[in-house]
């Protein structure tokens, strides 16, 4: 299917370490692949992951309360209550979920590498 003339393409440079064990799946099911069907393929990996991601961040916004916009005015503020960030319901950066993994956010996208 050709692209119409103004459609913008923005070309991305990865570079892929095969030391890395998912790195080197990934390369290997990369050229396992049809070439005509490459480019596709890696576009749909890419994709899928950033919108994994995406839901994930929206995911933990949905679950952290938000903290109180502004103290009222009159009422005193100890000194030390913005120094208690799990207090406020802000992240201390514990290991993020998205799904039900963990500690491995784009662990899934192992069933689209094959």
């Amino acid at each position: 299917m050709a692209l119409p003339a103004h459609t913008r393409q923005q070309r991305l440079t990865v570079e892929l370490d095969t030391r890395v064990a998912l790195e080197a799946v990934l390369v290997t099911a990369l050229h396992r692949i049809p070439t005509a069907r490459r480019q596709d393929w890696l576009r749909r990996l890419l994709l899928e992951g950033f919108r994994s991601e995406c839901l994930g961040l929206r995911h933990a916004l949905i679950e952290v309360p938000a903290p109180a916009t502004a103290p009222l005015q009159g009422v005193p503020v100890s000194p030390g209550a913005a120094a208690e960030p799990a207090a406020a319901g802000v992240p201390t950066g514990g290991p993020r979920t998205v799904g039900p993994q963990t500690t491995k956010p784009l662990a899934h996208l192992r069933k689209l590498i094959g």
